[in-house]
């Protein structure tokens, strides 16, 4: 048996982390075992470690074979920095483990190393049917509720063209603020995971919007995926990941200007489609990645 390491999210929400644990949890020849502390991963009897990126410099010690895992490019500010930094000053892992063929390009290793594509995924929470009677909210948007990500001028003015809202997550003063004035608008707060699907189950919309800025508008969008499971009509703003996204799942959402938001009788009257969200099934995901197989290769071969 293969165990492979894997540290709990402290501060990001990681859905995939629990993806790994739980598809690998009756596997005869891999099992992630999920440790407290990223430190812990030198301090157990592991095989792999299975490292979040982050960063690890080549001058750390790591008893422990690293898989790294690039989920997302790095942030601003000086996100360009940051990703040369990280591709040269890194411990050289046994395997990387990249969200898509956009994050592998970019970081642009060259040294040999192994590699799959594995991108986001749906948890099953997501897919169970829960009857809901009469819709008590017109939209959902479950995530970070920040000024800083751009939010106040949708959220205002869907408010204002009289969208009953469900916002999900805990606001920031200033947004809070600003939305203060819509009676339309609830706010749920931060809700356990398990809860979440239930919560946008009141509602017929989903709101996707990601500000316009490197690496956000290119990687999967988590939120299309879960809106799409649960079969929520999809409301989001243009950017190069949700068009490429709709060409190649065959799927039609409705594009926000928020200068001109519709109205909730315009919307409804829109011919909307969601892509077929059981390939985003995270065990579809880690099935399709390849990243069983590579993991056997690359401990059979120490």
């Amino acid at each position: 048996m293969i165990r492979v390491g894997i540290a709990r999210p402290t501060r990001f929400y990681g859905p995939e982390i629990f993806a790994l644990v739980h598809h690998f949890a009756n596997d005869p020849d891999v099992r992630y075992v999920l440790v407290e502390d990223k430190e812990d991963l030198d301090c157990v009897e592991l095989d792999l470690a299975h490292v979040v990126m982050g960063f690890e410099g080549r001058w750390r010690r790591a008893r422990t074979p690293r898989i790294h895992d690039y989920s997302s490019l790095s942030t601003p500010p000086w996100a360009p920095l940051k990703d040369r930094i990280k591709r040269s000053g890194q411990i050289r892992p046994v395997l990387r483990s990249f969200l898509s063929c956009f994050v592998k390009e970019h970081m642009d290793f060259r040294d040999g190393c192994p590699w799959v594509l594995r991108d986001m995924g749906v948890s099953d929470a997501f897919f169970a049917t829960s009857p809901v009677g009469g819709k008590e909210h017109d939209m959902g948007y479950a995530g970070s509720l920040t000024v800083a990500r751009g939010l106040v001028r949708p959220l205002t003015s869907l408010a204002a063209s009289g969208f009953r809202l469900l916002l999900v997550g805990e606001p920031d003063s200033q947004l809070r603020s600003a939305l203060a004035a819509y009676p339309n608008v609830t706010f749920a707060g931060r809700l356990r995971q398990d809860d979440v699907p239930e919560a946008l189950r009141t509602c017929t919309y989903g709101l996707n919007y990601v500000p316009p800025v490197t690496p956000y508008q290119h990687q999967t969008s988590t939120k299309v995926l879960e809106y799409s499971a649960l079969g929520l009509k999809i409301l989001t703003n243009d950017y190069p990941w949700v068009r490429r996204f709709q060409a190649d799942h065959d799927a039609r959402f409705a594009v926000l200007d928020p200068d001109r938001p519709p109205t909730p009788e315009e919307l409804a009257a829109m011919p909307l489609r969601n892509a077929d969200p059981e390939t985003f099934r995270w065990s579809s995901v880690l099935e399709a990645s390849g990243l069983r197989d590579q993991i056997l290769r690359v401990v059979n071969g120490f």
